[in-house]
């Protein structure tokens, strides 16, 4: 019985079936991917941006009376820049080493849900009846992203 080291390429997807999307699928489906991978750091940015520059828009009640004060939305908002920095990062390599896409396309959805879950949860819920129009806005504003992550997750799994 020889010992040999060395793994084929044809028996890594044998045994790693979800390791990489197939390389035809994946350059069929890779402008679409693109596109909407930036439309959601665009959303994102803009969102950032009119989170910043009119707070007056952000998580504010019927009454003019502010949910979160300044100091907790700038404070949040660098530690989710931060995270959005990190997961783009391994989901745009990902992408393009085509390595582990199918999982990383699932964690990032999960931790996009996850993040939006919280915010509802713990601002949302509490306070549904009293946000005035702008905040229910950019709370759909930022269901966007989520359901273009959901259309890649589509598209890969196809």
């Amino acid at each position: 019985m020889s010992e040999r080291g060395e793994v084929s390429e044809e028996e890594m997807r044998a045994l790693f079936p979800y390791r990489e999307v197939s390389v035809t699928h994946l350059e069929s489906i890779r402008s679409k991917i693109l596109i909407r991978c930036i439309l959601i750091i665009v959303l994102w940015a803009v969102r950032t941006l009119i989170i910043t520059r009119f707070p007056e828009f952000h998580m504010v009640s019927h009454l003019n009376e502010k949910l979160l004060s300044g100091d907790v939305i700038g404070d949040l908002l660098k530690v989710r820049w931060a995270m959005v920095i990190f997961g783009s990062s391994i989901y745009m390599l990902s992408f393009y080493m085509n390595m582990y896409f199918r999982s990383v396309n699932v964690v990032a959805l999960v931790l996009v849900c996850c993040l939006i879950w919280g915010d509802l949860e713990l601002y949302l819920f509490s306070s549904m009846s009293i946000l005035n129009y702008p905040s229910l806005a950019m709370i759909i504003f930022r269901l966007i992203p989520l359901v273009l992550l959901i259309q890649n997750y589509r598209d890969i799994r196809r």
